[in-house]
């Protein structure tokens, strides 16, 4: 998920499918999170709104699924 996210190669040499697979990544969101502000580019709140649908989908399929055994 990191190679294919943007933390490994960029995202513009991705081509085809795994270009595509690249932008559904939680880490494709969390690399344009850091970089808005480490480049001076502002805030990215898309970005941000993505990642936090990913933490409450998560969550919400945490709380239903996990069982201490």
């Amino acid at each position: 998920m990191m190679i294919l996210g943007g933390a490994g190669p960029p995202p513009e040499v991705l081509t085809g499918a795994l270009g595509v697979v690249a932008k559904i990544t939680p880490a494709h969101h969390a690399v344009l999170l850091l970089q808005g502000p480490w480049l001076g580019l502002g805030w990215d709140t898309q970005a941000m709104l993505v990642l936090l649908g990913f933490l409450a989908v998560s969550a919400l399929l945490t709380v239903r699924f996990f069982r201490w055994d």
